[in-house]
């Protein structure tokens, strides 16, 4: 069904590993920006959760560039102090099933995520599969996803045309309406979405369709 599809491109978060548990890394990585946020500004924890959900509100979840630009923040160091200093062994576990799944591929593999590539590669290490993809691209460098040039630096990285690639992820809007529009089939995981090609409850049903 996929036969023509040289291209893989996974969603990280509540794709690669379940919606609970990406969760729950949002739990955590929401109190590591408070406590950053209040040590770096030095203001009240209280203040700090002000500042965060205005941030947020105003930018969206990448507010790395905001925190450079405004309060002179480098990246990488809001990076190691949040999502690098989530305890990925309290969310993610080694993962032998996706491994099979992925191993079933021949094709090539990539992650593009809207995380930076400390949490990335910390994931795909823990859940096994760091070594399943020839490309992880992250946020570190400002593109992100929707944009289009997210999806087309992953396709000219592994020199494969836009419609002989395939997006897999959980959030239809950010990982699924660009690349249909660049030509690629898309996988939406856990959301129904009338407009994508195929439909799985989880990763685990990848092999349905690759049949």
């Amino acid at each position: 069904m996929l036969n023509d599809c040289l291209l893989f491109i996974f969603d990280l978060d509540g794709t690669l590993y379940s919606k609970d548990r990406e969760k729950n890394y949002y739990r955590e990585l929401q109190k590591l920006r408070k406590r950053f946020i209040a040590k770096t500004l030095g203001v009240p924890l209280k203040e700090a959760d002000r500042i965060l959900a205005g941030l947020i509100s105003n930018y969206g979840e990448n507010i790395d560039i905001t925190l450079e630009t405004e309060y002179g923040v480098p990246k990488p160091r809001y990076y190691a102090e949040t999502a690098g200093s989530v305890p990925v062994e309290d969310i993610i576990s080694y993962d032998p099933k996706l491994r099979c799944i992925l191993c079933q591929i021949d094709s090539t593999k990539s992650v593009l995520t809207n995380a930076p590539s400390v949490w990335a590669e910390k994931a795909i290490g823990q859940l096994g599969i760091a070594d399943q993809f020839g490309l992880v691209m992250t946020c570190d460098d400002g593109i992100v996803k929707p944009q289009e040039e997210a999806f087309l630096r992953v396709c000219r990285g592994a020199a494969v045309e836009p419609k002989r690639a395939i997006a897999v992820g959980d959030n239809p809007q950010r990982d699924l309406y660009v690349p249909r529009k660049l030509g690629m089939k898309t996988v939406s995981v856990g959301v129904f979405d009338t407009n994508a090609d195929f439909f799985i409850d989880s990763i685990y049903g990848l092999p349905e369709i690759l049949r």
